[in-house]
């Protein structure tokens, strides 16, 4: 008697069970009440919507390694492009004939020289002092002569006056009369200015023997370290009878 009455009981406490259970019975949160003595059936999960790939729109996924994981990736290894070769063009020699050899330079004397063979070219302002130096030589071996020289020199070193040279004229006509070998014998004073000793006048050439241009030089640049002027050269022989 005891088995009917527990059979209710059972299906008592399940009911109780059950009906406190809400279950969702669609994706739309629709909910579904649950009677006694039915069975539950929950629905299937929804199925995804297919994907579908255009093949035509590129995508921004970076590719992936179609190697077997675990294989070791291999590096690319950049190739260099190569550079076409030129063949070389072989070289022919030309013989040297009259038409093709290299003509001598000739050295070409710049305008204004004059050619000296040799030894090259000189300047011609150069040649003018070398013919003037020879014409004065020659001219001041004479007294005359050697008076314009004197005053040649006079006109682009000293720029004395007429007066001074006039002076210098008289105190060399005393001493000399301006003869480049004139030499005293009594005292070993030698030539135009009767220099003493006759060495001195080497600090302007060592052909002071021979050179009256080295001489009236020399007696030139004697008055005016010592004494200023010809004039005042001149009053200091009168007085002492030398200068």
């Amino acid at each position: 008697m005891a088995k009917p009455f527990l059979k209710p009981l059972v299906v008592l406490t399940i009911a109780s069970a059950i009906t406190s259970v809400t279950l969702f019975a669609s994706a739309n949160t629709t909910f579904a009440q649950v009677n006694f003595g039915e069975s539950v059936v929950l629905p299937d999960a929804p199925i995804p919507a297919s994907i579908v790939i255009d093949p035509s729109i590129p995508s921004n996924r970076p590719p992936t390694d179609s190697s077997p994981t675990g294989a070791p990736t291999t590096p690319t290894t950049p190739t260099t492009p190569t550079t076409p070769t030129t063949p070389t063009t072989p070289t022919t020699s030309t013989p040297t004939t009259s038409a093709n050899r290299t003509p001598p330079k000739t050295s070409m004397a710049p305008k204004g020289s004059v050619e000296l063979g040799s030894g090259g070219a000189a300047d011609a302002h150069e040649v003018a002092l070398v013919s003037l130096a020879l014409r004065q030589l020659a001219m001041a071996k004479d007294p005359m002569g050697a008076r314009q020289v004197a005053n040649e020199i006079n006109a682009t070193s000293y720029k004395w006056s007429a007066k001074e040279m006039s002076c210098l004229g008289t105190l060399w006509d005393r001493e000399s009369h301006w003869n480049f070998k004139a030499y005293n014998h009594r005292s070993g004073a030698t030539g135009i200015p009767q220099a003493l000793p006759a060495s001195k006048m080497s600090v302007v050439a060592a052909d002071w023997r021979t050179n009256p241009i080295t001489q009236i030089k020399w007696g030139l640049l004697y008055i005016k370290l010592r004494y200023g002027t010809p004039c005042k050269a001149l009053s200091h022989s009168n007085w002492s009878g030398n200068y």
